[in-house]
């Protein structure tokens, strides 16, 4: 049997109830995430979206529900086809401290995607959300030719993981002859390529020489370097040659890379090491890109391309560098780029002294 203490009576209160309330939370934040300019694109629709490394990317977040305990804390991380994922990373909203910016940017060329969620006091957490988008900080390039008439024509270049923008205007102006006054500046349309008679069409310009600066603009506002070009009734004496890819002092860069310019050149010389001056490895290519094969870690590498015509002109280009990306612990190659192990024994059957031994090399 089992004795029960005595029911306790209770003492009366001095209200004439009392009221115990719980509230129950169990609904998470919902974050938003608003893109900055320049982009061009809505990473909510599917398509493709491109941003700049200027782009700034900004989170925020609601509370939930009924009752509301406030949001702890919002996270993000970022995945680019470098480096992977980046570690989980509180975003900070703390606009009254100096030292924080709300915000933040992306920091390489090509894919990224940016996941983002919230958590609030009680560890509610919202699922994880996910857009991707096209990093694009390089500007098309304008290669010019002819006399009567003289082209115009603009290419934004990308593939597979880094895709351009694809949308350009040409900005140019001219002048006939040595004396001649510069025109104003035009713009052509979206994707036009410019063909200039000139003076005009029906009007020979009498082997005059023409000037003509130019340069294009593409939809993200990435500018190349204005041409400064001088075509001739011989036509032009000037071989457009642009480096594209790697980017100068670019970091992180994959060892599977490939060179890249653009250029209208018959031939091209390549010069592609580890020191500068780089040493001429291929002469006589005549591909605008070129695979240097499965590069070392880790290592800075430099290159140039000089371009030949048809008529036996030249054009050199700058010396440009890149840094490929550190080795991963889990890199799926890991015996890329070791040098071989050597695995010997010996045992002769009668030993003499003096005996030679020959190596053979088998390493892969």
């Amino acid at each position: 049997m089992i004795r029960r203490p005595p029911r306790s009576t209770p003492k009366p209160s001095s209200a004439a109830s009392d009221v115990y309330k719980r509230q129950v939370d169990d609904t998470p934040p919902k974050t938003t995430i608003k893109v900055g300019k320049p982009h061009v694109g809505d990473p909510g629709t599917g398509k493709p979206f491109f941003v700049t490394t200027h782009t700034p990317f900004n989170l925020s977040s609601e509370d939930g529900g009924e009752c509301l305990v406030g949001v702890k804390d919002i996270y993000y991380r970022v995945w680019n086809i470098y480096t992977g994922w980046s570690n989980w990373t509180i975003y900070h909203t703390d606009v009254a401290s100096p030292d924080i910016v709300p915000g933040f940017t992306l920091h390489e060329d090509c894919l990224h995607y940016i996941e983002y969620y919230a958590e609030d006091y009680l560890g509610n957490k919202e699922d994880v959300h996910n857009i991707s988008c096209y990093v694009d900080d390089t500007p098309p390039i304008t290669i010019g030719y002819g006399y009567y008439p003289i082209h115009l024509i603009a290419h934004d270049l990308g593939w597979g993981e880094c895709q351009a923008v694809g949308g350009y205007h040409i900005h140019y102006r001219h002048k006939l002859g040595d004396d001649g006054e510069w025109s104003e500046w035009f713009v052509g349309g979206l994707n036009e390529d410019i063909t200039l008679w000139l003076p005009k069409p029906g009007v020979s310009p009498m082997g005059q020489p023409i000037y003509v600066d130019y340069y294009a603009v593409d939809l993200l506002g990435n500018k190349e370097e204005t041409h400064h070009d001088v075509f001739t009734r011989e036509g032009n004496p000037y071989i457009p040659l642009h480096l594209v890819s790697p980017a100068d002092g670019s970091k992180n860069v994959d060892i599977n890379t490939n060179l890249r310019w653009s250029s209208n050149a018959q031939s091209y010389d390549i010069y592609f090491g580890k020191t500068t001056p780089p040493p001429l490895i291929v002469s006589g290519w005549t591909s605008t890109s070129y695979d240097p094969r499965t590069l070392d870690y880790g290592t800075t590498y430099y290159w140039r391309i000089v371009a030949h015509s048809k008529d036996g002109q030249l054009k050199e280009s700058p010396v440009w560098s890149f840094t490929t990306k550190n080795k991963d612990i889990g890199d799926p190659n890991p015996n890329q780029n070791q040098p071989p192990q050597a695995d010997f024994s010996f045992f002769p059957s009668s030993p003499k002294t003096g005996e030679e031994i020959f190596f053979q090399d088998e390493s892969t």
